[in-house]
């Protein structure tokens, strides 16, 4: 029912940034062989415990939480995305060329900056 929905919901989501989780990452693309055409991408915020350090962990926080909007804003339906913990991020890019990649990589870079 709606209950268990709602509890597997939050088993298999990040609480802060309302991503996928790493658990849930892994059992989406961990049973089913990765095509010639898939593509990870982790990123991994430079920076990031100085800006804790210096402006306090809600502000972290704030911080995850844009980063997370930035990477859901480059998804395509088929595409999936995920907090791994921390400041650490990884996006699966089914069906898609090195450049197609390597475009994305840079438009999540750029955006954020």
């Amino acid at each position: 029912g709606r209950l268990a929905r709602h509890h597997q919901r939050e088993a298999q989501t990040d609480a802060l940034t309302g991503l996928l989780n790493r658990r849930a990452l892994f059992d989406l693309h961990g049973r089913t062989p990765v095509g010639a055409f898939t593509a990870v991408l982790v990123f991994d915020l430079d920076g990031f415990k100085a800006i804790n350090d210096q402006f306090g962990h809600a502000a972290g926080d704030e911080v995850l939480k844009a980063f997370a909007e930035v990477l859901s804003s480059s998804l395509r339906p088929n595409d999936s995305v995920a907090r791994m913990g921390g400041e650490e991020f990884a996006m699966v890019l089914k069906r898609s060329l090195p450049e197609t990649a390597e475009a994305t990589a840079e438009s999540v870079r750029t955006t954020f900056e």
